[in-house]
């Protein structure tokens, strides 16, 4: 059995939540007419963009609210001051006995989903200088991850550079691009280069597909009254399938190879798949001649991945590609975290198959090397 004991963990995906004005106090004022907002209805809070509708609670219910149509109805209400209040939100992590996270947005997640180009863009930069000022007074133990908007290169560039600028620590993107635009294409180069030369690793999300792909559907109950399984069938496939291609994608059009600083991290994503994943890649790729080195080699020099409750299937994926792949993560304050017993979670999923050693990389370590955390100043 790995030792956890009272050795440092940091999660490596966790989530803040931006304040209900952001958008509408933060955006040009061309675009604040149209900007995201919460509007609270007799179902409960919900994020308003366009075609967008999103229940607030479900994203930042908290610890506090573990029943989904509780949080659902008391929305902001309902959750904890730590998501939008830094000091807070240490008070939380030394209660947790968690020394550092690695923060990404809740509402963004959803904003991949806009239609509108320009609106998108000038959310994804208000949300980066927001998130930069939420992480700055305690820059080792709150490690921001900016949004990047990627259907224009351009404009993802201008994206990184403003997060590398304001010292957030890396950049998350859409899980799948718009269906004409994939990651094999040539002009997605210049985003892949500036996000190596940054030093910035990119982040594919689950929920974050482009134009509303990838998303979480919620439907009425079936005619017998037994609830639609059309959301867990959707969060079962769609939205990681959507994931996996945009990655099998980058492999085989070389994007690692021409970029071999490039590292991706799969966030929520699970891992148990890697080792079929893999295989799959190199049975068709090697008669074909199409990739330049075996699929292992891509994982095990640019691509990470969380894990939140996987113990069996994370020590198989290990087994494959090493510990260092892996980050244990809590996604406080959503609704499935273990706050604040989050230290007994990670020790009940190391506690067969796996070193200390092993231990280390995923509790602490691969997070702290990815994101430059500084673990002797915790």
């Amino acid at each position: 059995m790995a030792v956890i004991g009272d050795q440092i963990i940091i999660s490596g995906d966790a989530h803040f939540a931006e304040p209900p004005d952001l958008f509408q106090t933060r955006l040009p004022l061309r675009l604040r007419e149209r900007a995201p907002h919460a509007v609270r209805t007799p179902e409960g809070e919900f994020w308003i963009s366009g075609h967008l509708r999103n229940p607030v609670g479900g994203s930042v219910g908290g610890y506090q609210a573990r029943d989904f149509q509780t949080a659902i109805k008391a929305g902001y209400e309902g959750a904890p001051k730590s998501v939008w209040d830094p000091a807070a939100r240490l008070e939380e992590q030394d209660r947790d006995t968690v020394a550092a996270e690695v923060l990404y947005s809740s509402w963004g997640l959803f904003l991949f989903g806009m239609e509108d180009d320009d609106l998108r863009a000038e959310c994804f930069t208000a949300f980066n200088d927001w998130a930069a000022e939420y992480c700055s007074d305690y820059p080792n133990r709150l490690k921001g991850v900016g949004l990047c908007d990627v259907t224009d290169p351009a404009t993802a560039v201008r994206h990184l550079e403003q997060i590398e600028r304001l010292g957030l620590n890396g950049a998350l993107i859409a899980s799948s691009p718009v269906d004409e635009r994939p990651y094999y294409l040539a002009d997605y180069d210049r985003v892949w280069s500036a996000a190596a030369e940054l030093g910035l690793p990119l982040t594919m999300h689950i929920l974050t597909g482009a134009k509303g792909k990838g998303m979480l559907k919620y439907s009425a109950t079936l005619p017998d009254g037994r609830p639609s399984p059309e959301s867990r069938v959707h969060y079962v496939t769609r939205i990681v399938v959507d994931l996996q291609a945009s990655l099998a994608y980058m492999i085989a059009s070389g994007v690692f190879d021409r970029h071999p600083n490039l590292k991706i991290v799969l966030a929520e994503t699970d891992v148990g798949w890697w080792p079929h994943f893999i295989y799959r890649m190199d049975h068709f790729s090697g008669p074909q001649g199409m990739q330049e080195r075996p699929t292992r080699d891509y994982f095990k020099k640019n691509i990470y991945a969380t894990v939140q409750f996987e113990s069996e299937t994370l020590r198989l994926a290990k087994e494959e590609v090493g510990a260092d792949r892996f980050m244990w993560a809590s996604d406080y304050p959503h609704m499935d975290c273990a706050y604040p017993e989050d230290r007994d979670l990670v020790r009940a999923i190391l506690a067969s198959g796996f070193s200390d050693e092993d231990a280390a990389f995923i509790a602490r370590d691969t997070a702290a090397a990815l994101y430059g955390i500084d673990v002797s100043a915790l």
